[in-house]
């Protein structure tokens, strides 16, 4: 049996740092196959192509699956899926992050061996923001409104994911994350590592420590 930590949040949400805590913590987010560090987010995305690439087959820009029926999603895509996730269960414990997962882990969680949701939370106008500096647009006039209606179909795909899940799941809010990272990360560590025949790698202080209070800022 292989446990499979699914992170699970909006863009711009506090992700990429609840996936790296994990990391750091010797949950395998995909090493080897991380999306590349660019100039909106130089600490890493910890986030494994594999998935992101598969799942957005199905979604396009459209960031949708309405209309879709899961049969028809199940024929095309369940076996990229299955061959992607019997590779992670090689794993003890394995993690994947992709926003994605917002709008098609519903077709997802079965097939997973002992899945379990860290859902992660942040202030909905300071996600929004960041939106609007990601692409490097300003958040004032027309361009604010579009933010935020990215944001709230982003939203309306987390909050339905996690109430048609029926394992396990364990909120995080990023801003209490990066303003007592410590005793968050002792807590998360201890949920997502209890009952394995393995431990948490990595220094609790350390794995502190990189998660610097400039993060709040992003």
């Amino acid at each position: 049996m292989s446990r499979c930590i699914i992170v699970l949040g909006i863009p711009r949400s506090g992700t990429s740092c609840v996936a790296g805590v994990l990391h750091k913590l010797g949950v395998n987010m995909g090493q080897g196959h991380f999306q590349p560090i660019d100039r909106f987010n130089q600490r890493g995305y910890f986030e494994d192509l594999r998935w992101r690439l598969t799942n957005q087959k199905i979604t396009g820009k459209g960031y949708s699956t309405r209309g879709l029926d899961i049969e028809s999603v199940n024929s095309t895509m369940r076996k990229q899926w299955r061959q992607i996730a019997k590779e992670c269960e090689r794993q003890v414990i394995w993690g994947v992050k992709d926003p994605f997962f917002c709008f098609v882990g519903q077709f997802i969680w079965p097939m997973l061996q002992e899945p379990r949701i860290v859902a992660v939370h942040r202030n909905f106008d300071a996600s929004v923001k960041s939106v609007a500096r990601h692409i490097q647009s300003s958040y004032r006039g027309r361009y604010k409104g579009g933010a935020s209606r990215i944001q709230t179909r982003w939203l309306t795909g987390f909050e339905r994911r996690i109430l048609e899940f029926g394992g396990p799941i364990y909120h995080i809010n990023y801003d209490e994350l990066v303003a007592s990272p410590k005793g968050q990360i002792h807590k998360l560590a201890d949920w997502c590592f209890e009952g394995l025949s393995i431990q948490p790698k990595g220094s609790i202080k350390k794995i502190a420590q990189w998660v610097t209070p400039t993060l709040k800022h992003f």
